[in-house]
């Protein structure tokens, strides 16, 4: 019976994985930064409207984010 080597990761896996890491924590930095400031952009960008719908837009242009984020993988993946 043989046994299997464990697979080691490359320089080239390393960088990946760093590079995939890093673009992560600075995304998910943004939104964090976006929902906590919501209050701050519902009074600066949507004043033309009362208070829970400037609010309510300013959740809906965050919600955007999150369902835009599936749709750019296709475009940025080295796999496509």
């Amino acid at each position: 019976m043989s046994q299997a080597q464990p697979a080691s990761v490359g320089r080239k896996d390393a960088m990946t994985i760093g590079a995939a890491s890093v673009g992560t924590v600075f995304e998910w930095y943004d939104f964090y930064l976006y929902g906590s400031l919501a209050t701050y952009i519902t009074h600066h960008f949507f004043s033309g409207v009362n208070e829970t719908t400037g609010y309510i837009f300013a959740l809906l242009a965050f919600a955007a984010g999150f369902a835009v984020r599936p749709a750019r993988i296709p475009s940025w993946s080295p796999c496509s």
